[in-house]
């Protein structure tokens, strides 16, 4: 990621995209969020994440609905795992397995988007550049409905698969889809040097929609997003850095 320097006008309704993130403890920490958290089901979907790993080796737990309807982790071969599927427990309808490792302790930019109608498409990038490797993609709509959805830890606990590292700049909207293989469509969340970009105070700026979770700083129990709050649990605090 090359350095820049902030120019504190830069951004007058809010601060530079991507100046804090939340620290997870790899012990405990983690925040939930209840039942239908998320819209029911759709075809369409985005996610975005600047990611920080201080494990490997291991399976760290970015988000996922109770049951696994929807996941995003990292695995214990170090590659980033996305799965989603059509009801809790049910049909796989898109699996994909990053065709890199990550083990250092740098920050990372994950970015996904998925079209499931008649001639299904999707999109996985890591660090601006295609790492897809996806063993299913198949019609259908994606399930939220869950009894919990949970960041930084499975939803069941059950085993617990704590994440230990930062996340910043966490996007999930449900029901648009952008084409990332266009490139000024990826400059929508992560700009030609590798740093963020401002998606906006709501997160509204990539579509034009504000996306259901918007966490864009330290303070993860405050969703910037259309969803409700999440409610954290531990003692999660900042992230000595940042992906800025």
């Amino acid at each position: 990621m090359t350095p820049r320097v902030i120019n504190p006008f830069w951004f007058p309704s809010g601060p530079p995209p991507g100046d804090a993130a939340q620290n997870f403890d790899g012990i405990n920490d983690r925040f939930d969020a209840g039942a239908d958290w998320l819209p029911a089901t759709s075809d369409k979907g985005i996610f975005s994440a600047w990611l920080q790993r201080d494990q490997t080796g291991v399976v760290d737990v970015v988000m996922q609905g109770s049951g696994a309807p929807f996941q995003f982790n990292w695995d214990a071969a170090d590659k980033f795992v996305m799965l989603l599927k059509n009801i809790t427990g049910g049909t796989t309808l898109l699996s994909v397995l990053s065709s890199i490792t990550i083990t250092d302790t740098n920050w990372h930019h994950i970015l996904a988007s998925w079209n499931l109608i008649a001639t299904p498409v999707h999109h996985f990038y890591i660090d601006d550049v295609d790492r897809d490797t996806h063993s299913v993609l198949s019609t259908g709509t994606v399930n939220h409905t869950t009894i919990r959805s949970r960041i930084g830890a499975a939803a069941s606990l059950t085993p617990n698969f704590f994440n230990k590292g930062c996340m910043s700049e966490f996007y999930y909207r449900i029901g648009d889809y952008l084409d990332f293989s266009v490139t000024a469509n990826r400059r929508l969340f992560i700009d030609a040097l590798g740093n963020p970009v401002s998606l906006g105070l709501d997160g509204s700026t990539p579509t034009g929609n504000q996306p259901q979770v918007y966490l864009p700083g330290d303070d993860f129990e405050d969703n910037k997003g259309t969803s409700s709050n999440l409610v954290a649990t531990g003692s999660p605090v900042a992230c000595a850095g940042s992906p800025a």
